[in-house]
């Protein structure tokens, strides 16, 4: 659980500064966070 949590908060903390507000990313109430996340650990590998 510790691990999902750490590569979300990493994802996340890409996302703030890359610009994106953190409203409906933290906690991910937006709809497309899921997807974005999905595809960012695709491409991290993680």
């Amino acid at each position: 659980e510790a691990v999902e949590m750490t590569a979300f908060e990493d994802f996340v903390q890409e996302q703030v500064l890359a610009g994106r507000s953190v409203l409906g990313l933290y906690p991910p109430t937006d709809a497309d966070v899921a997807d974005l996340f999905a595809a960012w650990r695709a491409s991290k590998g993680r």
